[in-house]
């Protein structure tokens, strides 16, 4: 546009996404809203109904190991990012959007909304400077 404008990015973002985005959990009713985690929350990312199967662990460990592959390349829209301890075990997952920014749930505290971050921020939520992990890039298998 000739001298510029601006748009809510949260337009661009699918439905799931775009009805959480800067909302808090106790504002929603829904009894299973306090449930919704990190995985919950990127499992669904592209849902318009989401997945109950998601609050149980098992399921969507199983579900990112046999649906999703580690990717080398530069991280893309709806990739899921994924924190791994020095075990391997992975214990945050969030959505890649663009230029480093990720959408996320940090926890299960209804006091923490549903946000948009700089990966590099998101990160040190997790990795401060005495622990250690691994960030990796999933991406669905019917994508790659």
């Amino acid at each position: 546009m000739p001298g510029g404008g601006s748009f809510n990015i949260s337009y661009f973002l699918p439905v799931f996404a775009r009805l959480r985005l800067y909302t808090y959990p106790y504002t929603w009713n829904d009894p299973g809203i306090c449930r919704q985690d990190c995985f919950f929350t990127s499992m669904n990312f592209f849902n318009e109904i989401p997945n109950t199967n998601f609050f149980d662990r098992a399921y969507t460990s199983k579900v990112l190991r046999s649906e999703y592959v580690s990717t080398e390349q530069d991280p893309s829209f709806g990739d899921v990012v994924a924190l791994s301890d020095a075990s391997g075990e992975i214990f945050h997952t969030c959505i890649y959007i663009a230029d480093n920014f990720v959408f996320t749930k940090n926890g299960v505290d209804p006091a923490q909304p549903w946000v948009l971050m700089k990966v590099a921020d998101m990160l040190m939520l997790y990795y401060p400077t005495d622990k250690s992990g691994h960030i990796s890039f999933l991406r669905r298998r019917d994508i790659t």
